[in-house]
Order: C-alpha cells, then structure tokens, then sequence
C-alpha cells in the first residue's frame, strides 16, 4: 500500500532509527535516455530528455510502516524539492546541462525500511563537443556528466555496478529517424576539487550514428548531375564556344546554390575541413579548369592542337584522365569519411 502526497506536512511523527548513517554512504546511480530531438553544433550539443534515478539508505527515515499505514511514501516536485532540502542527500547533478533548462519533474520516495530514491527527469540542451567534419557520415559521442562537488569521497561513495548497469541505457523510442542511439556505458571518475578534496563524477556515454543514407541523395545526386553539364563538354566539338561558356557559367551558379541551400538547411555541413566543403571545392576547381581550357584556349590555340597529333593524343588523354582524377578524388574523400 502507498501513498502519493504532494505537501510536505509528513515526518512530523517519523519513528527515529537508533542507527546512524555511516560514510562514505553508498549511492546508487542510475541514468535513462529517454528521448533524443536533435544534435547540433548550433545548440552547441544535443537536446533531448533523460532520467535520472539516485538510491541512498538514511537510517534517520526509517519509520514503523504499520503505524502510518503505508510501506512508502512520495513525494512531487516542490514537495520533493523541499523535502530533499531538509535531509542528507548526495547533491548531484548534471555538469553540461545548459540553461535554461527546458522542463523538469522530481520526485522523492522514502521507503519505510529509510531507503531513498530520488528521480529527476530532464528535457533540456546538453552542451558536448561535436566534431561534424565527415557530416553526413559521422559519429558523435554523447556524454551526460553527473557530478558532486558537495559531497566528498569521504561522505560519499558512488555506485555504478551490475543492477545499476540494467537499469540504465537507451529506451526504445529514444533514437530518431536521422539518428541512431546505441553503444551506452559508463565511466567513474575521481577529481580533486578546488579546495583539494577528491569528489566522484560519473560520465554516461552514448554512441549517436548519424543516418547517412537520408542526406546522400538530398546532397550528392544534385552535386554530380550539376557536374555532368560541363564534362560533357569535354567531348563535345562541335559546339559554339559562347554556348560553352554559358553551360559552364550556368552549372557554377548551380553549385553555388546548391551549397547555399545545404549550408542553411545543414548548419553541420559547413564545419572548417568538413567533407562537404571539400566535395564542393573540388566541384568549383573542377569547372573553372573546363572553363579555362576547354572554352578560353579553345578559341586561341584549338586549330594548333588538332593539327598537332602528339597534342591531339595528350589532349584525348586529359579528356579521360582529368574526370576520372576528379571522380577518384572525391571517392577517397566520402570513403574516408565514412570510416572516421
């Protein structure tokens, strides 16, 4: 039997324990991923919605559960709040939480045998470094930091093993359609605080794999149909040298559209050395080198190349050997993003 309460007029007659809290007292941490909605380097992280479940045992609780008719009692929000103000408590939190914080419920159950849980679920913005250089073919490592600068190793001892483990992860409806959460596990930590204590922090690491295979066609199909417009020019001789220009200058302005379209739509696509960049940079060399020697030299030194055989040879040569140069270039490219 239980009781739910939502003010904090209990404990007024708790039946006091003749034990006493012995420290370090062990506390039991537990996170869940709830949800994720986006990754990011314009939120400077990744957003979503976590649970946070801590479990200690104040034998200063412990009441007679016969006598107040229930075997636990709980608490929400500001009762909980005020409740976990009044009594011993390891005083974590999450580290890279942002502010502010979007929405957040507490929630306290005291047992009767003065066992504790604290649960506290978070929907905000977690600020991690992201590293979107192989966009849309990369990987991030989420991390949740979980931290104590109140109580030291010597109150506190933080207890992350088998059963905390399972009760830990990724839900099933966490994931999104553009990313894949998985590879969850954790790692303790012991720092010296400023004032030379050692604390206990606990980070929580998740895997998120980007679905490259939604970005491709919205990228690279557009890329290599604008490219084929000028290479084609490359076999084409009997064409006017102005309408040459023209198709060239067209498929420019195209490129630049397009990179201006999946900068604004993929703010991560524009990263310093990113593989976007550098696919898009190659298309522009690739069209201003046809619209050099295949349309301006054309028109002055044409009628000595094809009167020239050895020149007439080098240059069917360069027709195969340049876009073949510029495909190989572009595939190492993506292959080696695809393998970061």
């Amino acid at each position: 039997m239980c009781l739910i309460l939502t003010k904090t007029e209990l404990f007024s007659a708790e039946d006091k324990s003749e034990e006493k809290m012995i420290f370090p007292v062990p506390v039991k941490v537990e996170l869940l991923v709830l949800k994720l909605d986006d990754i990011s380097n314009v939120i400077g992280g990744f957003s979503g919605t976590i649970q946070l479940k801590i479990t200690w045992r104040d034998p200063n609780l412990v009441f007679d559960k016969k006598a107040k008719g229930v075997s636990r009692i709980i608490l929400d929000d500001e009762s909980a709040i005020q409740k976990l103000s009044s009594i011993w408590n390891p005083g974590l939190k999450i580290k890279n939480l942002k502010k502010p914080v979007h929405s957040v419920h507490h929630g306290l159950i005291i047992y009767n045998d003065g066992k504790v849980e604290y649960i506290t679920t978070v929907s905000g913005v977690f600020e991690v470094p992201l590293d979107t250089k192989a966009f849309p073919f990369d990987d991030q490592i989420l991390m949740l930091d979980i931290e104590s600068t109140k109580n030291t190793l010597s109150e506190m001892r933080l207890v992350y093993e088998e059963e905390e483990e399972y009760g830990s992860g990724v839900t099933l409806g966490a994931s999104t359609p553009l990313w894949y959460l998985h590879n969850f596990n954790a790692k303790m930590q012991t720092i010296r605080g400023w004032n030379g204590y050692l604390y206990q922090n606990l980070r929580f690491l998740v895997k998120a794999e980007r679905a490259s295979m939604t970005y491709v066609p919205l990228i690279f199909f557009p890329y290599f149909m604008i490219m084929l417009f000028p290479l084609i020019l490359l076999w084409v001789s009997n064409m006017n040298i102005m309408a040459k220009i023209s198709v060239v200058l067209s498929s420019l302005l195209a490129l630049i559209t397009l990179q201006f379209t999946i900068t604004l739509k993929y703010p991560d696509s524009s990263a310093v050395g990113s593989l976007v960049l550098k696919v898009f940079g190659i298309g522009y060399i690739f069209q201003i080198t046809i619209l050099f020697f295949v349309c301006i030299l054309e028109k002055y030194i044409g009628h000595t190349v094809y009167s020239n055989s050895i020149l007439k040879t080098l240059v069917r040569y360069c027709q195969w050997a340049f876009p073949l140069f510029v495909f190989f270039l572009l595939a190492g490219f993506i292959i080696d993003a695809m393998q970061q």
